[in-house]
């Protein structure tokens, strides 16, 4: 009888423990996983075109400015950037000089980027949909004299 008393108090004090441990890896779980969340760079595509600095703000080496359709310009970095062309674009719409070159004022591009804790976004690839009218011309003249 004593035997069988003190196996109970075993069996319920085990199974308690049990409880209490796998709530406790649960919520460390859970709280490792918004920690995680919270760490990294949040990732977005915006699209847009290539607009010149806002008054007051001084053009950076590695900088540009992107105007969306809401007119709300996003301050972007590009020195670390892939820069492509979009598939559908034809051949006399195509930058022939590659990279950061074709990034001029009026170009339309569509960007996947990370945003840093300070709000600020680093490209990671920018894809050309259209080019400048400018160097539209200047790349079509180049690719039929060659």
């Amino acid at each position: 009888m004593i035997s069988d008393r003190r196996f109970a108090y075993f069996e319920a004090a085990a199974s308690e423990s049990f409880v209490i441990s796998r709530r406790l890896i649960v919520a460390l779980f859970i709280f490792i996983l918004f920690l995680t969340s919270a760490l990294t760079a949040v990732d977005g595509a915006f699209q847009g075109r290539i607009a010149d600095p806002p008054p007051g703000a001084k053009p950076s080496p590695g900088w540009i400015f992107v105007q969306g359709h809401n007119h709300i310009a996003r301050r972007v970095d590009v020195t670390h950037a892939r820069v492509v062309m979009a598939e559908d674009a034809s051949a006399g719409n195509r930058c022939h000089d590659g990279g950061v070159a074709c990034l001029t004022v009026g170009t339309e591009v569509r960007i996947t980027a990370s945003q840093d804790s300070a709000g600020e976004w680093h490209a990671r690839v920018i894809e050309i949909l259209e080019l400048a009218k400018g160097l539209q011309n200047s790349t079509e003249r180049e690719f039929t004299e060659r």
